[in-house]
């Protein structure tokens, strides 16, 4: 077994993988797009990043065919375009990691509370797409999720730890599994159909600050009948839970300026604002008493 120790890596040939395990180990490195060896792509079973990984280039490890599981020990900062799309096999995903102590030590300034201890981490587009066998990740710190990063990850059925999102880009989990979700974000922007066509979706809880969601973010989400909601400002597309016909609003908090935007509803026949305004009325009948 080889570990690669330079800045970047260009290339990497078959002398660094173990030929027994098929595990591949990597320290502290960006890799560039297209490094893999035809070889490597082809019998690559785990890859282990063993210091802090500032990038990921394009396809770095597209189309690894027998590829299981890829740990970041201490962390990541980006993943490109593509960067483990369509790797059929891969089911265990650790983006998280341990902080990187040395890192932090030399670079205090970056420190943020609301990390843990780590960086931001972005995930690019169709970066794990096609990837049918991972069934749960943990995005503690990812700061933003692309166009389409998970979707055809036909077995992603838990995503933990939504909890500093900015932006969730359009498709990001489109067709997923998930059964629920939790988001947590001093601001967060759902794009485009981000989760549409999730039909195991039965639950949404979200506590964010500014909160936009756009147009189809859940669209058709047949299942999803619980939501619940504390925000400061919002700004929710009329049709964003369009086909989400079930969906019911248990409690839903917001700044009351914000709110009164929202109380007639204009021109939306969105099951998601009738739950609202059923919801709103209720409250105000509660204060009234």
């Amino acid at each position: 077994m080889s570990t690669r120790d330079f800045d970047t890596i260009s290339y990497i040939g078959p002398e660094e993988l173990d030929g027994n395990s098929g595990e591949l180990m990597i320290d502290k490195a960006n890799v560039l797009s297209d490094a893999l060896s035809d070889l490597v792509k082809e019998n690559v079973k785990i890859i282990v990043f063993e210091k802090h990984v500032k990038s990921i280039g394009s396809e770095a490890f597209e189309g690894c065919p027998n590829l299981e599981a890829v740990y970041f020990n201490h962390g990541v900062d980006e993943i490109g375009y593509g960067a483990f799309m369509g790797c059929p096999n891969l089911a265990t995903l650790d983006l998280v990691g341990e902080p990187d102590l040395q890192y932090l030590r030399e670079n205090r300034k970056l420190l943020n509370s609301n990390l843990s201890g780590r960086r931001y981490s972005v995930i690019g587009d169709y970066a794990f797409a096609g990837c049918e066998s991972l069934s749960e990740i943990d995005l503690d710190s990812v700061l933003i999720i692309g166009e389409h990063a998970f979707e055809g990850c036909t077995s992603l059925q838990s995503i933990e730890n939504l909890n500093n999102p900015r932006l969730i880009g359009s498709q990001a989990f489109a067709g997923t599994p998930v059964k629920s979700l939790e988001i947590t974000s001093d601001k967060c922007l759902i794009s485009k159909g981000a989760f549409a066509d999730c039909k195991d979706l039965t639950s949404l809880d979200m506590l964010v600050g500014q909160l936009t969601i756009l147009e189809n973010a859940f669209h058709n989400c047949k299942n999803l009948h619980n939501f619940t909601g504390k925000v400061h400002d919002f700004d929710i597309d009329p049709h964003a839970f369009e086909g989400a016909n079930n969906i019911r609003i248990y409690s839903f908090e917001c700044d009351e300026d914000n709110m009164s935007r929202y109380e007639n509803f204009d021109g939306a026949s969105d099951t998601f604002f009738e739950s609202l305004k059923s919801y709103l009325s209720e409250e105000q009948q509660r204060d009234r008493k």
